[in-house]
């Protein structure tokens, strides 16, 4: 470091030699910076560092990612699947994770139908709505349905059948106009019938003629032609029609067909009359005397008419209690209630009981 010169008298002289000096101290430097780029180096890059500070990969092996404390393969570890902290959850199966996506297996009775792997298999499928799997609702217009063991069970209202025998569908067939299930599943009409209320007929069950004619056909559907100059035909026009036109008002429900002179009376499937035409006398029953165009209710009447008849000028209806009523011109007495010269504008009860 220095070298000590001096003589016995005591005298002390320190000399540094800069060549010597600096180069201990570059040595000495060297020395003690390497111990501390030793140190440095091996806390900051080396491969201790590695292992505390995350250095290179994180201090996990190939192919995991640090998730907290834990290296983990974020494409298998279903806590931590396709990044750190994503979860699968199944309550109703297991999953796994499988490329980093959550993969479910769903038990019985439960399906993944919102398509999110991750919350795994969501919905209920012996619901009416997914019954058997997603997407799989039960549908029943013409009744209710149930899914049962995650199979569609229908109930079918009164003249509706389950006839394709397609439960998801419900009760698809009308039973009471279905000439291929006419009164229940499989029973078909013969060739030109027609099915009326569960029952086969004749492709026409009713007709009836004065100035005009009109006819019935076995599905409800009733044509009239002829002369329309009071309104006859019903058709809302006082167009005479050459070939036959149809009575839409009385939406393909009309049983039987009686006719006047120029007046028309029919009796729908619900047991209600209406009438229209000429109506100077009353004869279409409505309480007044003004000709229609369109079918009117004979409301007097209700909802249990069985047949009707009509005379020239009058009318007549049984009901289903065996009663006789009639209306319009009464100059003869023709509507038996033993009056004479009153035309009837509503029905009035024939004198004539049953026994």
């Amino acid at each position: 470091m220095g070298a000590l010169l001096g003589s016995c008298s005591g005298t002390v002289s320190v000399d540094w030699w800069p060549s010597e000096s600096t180069g201990g101290g570059t040595s000495s430097a060297a020395g003690v910076g390497g111990a501390a780029g030793a140190a440095s180096s091996s806390s900051v890059g080396g491969g201790g560092g590695a292992s505390t500070t995350g250095g290179a990969a994180g201090g996990c092996s190939t192919g995991l990612e640090l998730c907290g404390s834990e290296c983990v393969d974020t494409d298998s570890d279903v806590e931590n699947c396709g990044a750190c902290m994503k979860a699968c959850t199944n309550p109703n199966g297991s999953t796994a994770c499988v490329g980093g996506v959550c993969s479910p297996t769903c038990d019985e009775g439960f399906g993944n139908c919102d398509g999110n792997s991750a919350n795994g298999c969501e919905t209920d499928t012996l619901t009416s709505m997914n019954c058997g799997g997603c997407d799989k609702p039960c549908t029943n217009p013409n009744g209710s349905t149930a899914c049962v063991g995650g199979v569609c069970s229908p109930t079918c209202d009164e003249g509706f059948g389950n006839c394709d025998g397609n439960n998801a569908n419900g009760c698809e067939a009308n039973t009471l106009t279905s000439a291929k299930n006419c009164g229940g599943c499989g029973t078909s009409c013969a060739a030109k019938e027609l099915c009326a209320l569960g029952v086969c007929e004749p492709c026409f069950v009713d007709l009836g003629a004065g100035d005009h004619t009109c006819a019935t056909k076995g599905n409800g559907a009733l044509w009239c032609w002829g002369s329309n100059f009071y309104g006859e035909l019903g058709d809302g026009t006082t167009i005479d029609r050459l070939v036959p036109i149809h009575v839409a008002a009385l939406a393909d429900s009309a049983m039987r067909v009686a006719v006047g002179y120029s007046h028309t009376c029919a009796r729908k499937g619900d047991g209600t009359l209406w009438c229209w035409g000429w109506n100077e006398y009353g004869q279409v029953g409505n309480g007044t005397k003004i000709n229609t165009k369109s079918p009117v209710q004979v409301k007097a009447l209700g909802t249990t008419v069985i047949d009707v008849a009509a005379g020239y000028r009058h009318t007549c209806g049984r009901k289903a209690d065996g009663s006789l009523w009639c209306w319009g011109q009464n100059g003869h007495g023709q509507v038996g209630d033993g009056s004479q010269g009153i035309d009837k504008l509503l029905p009035v009860k024939a004198l004539l009981a049953c026994p």
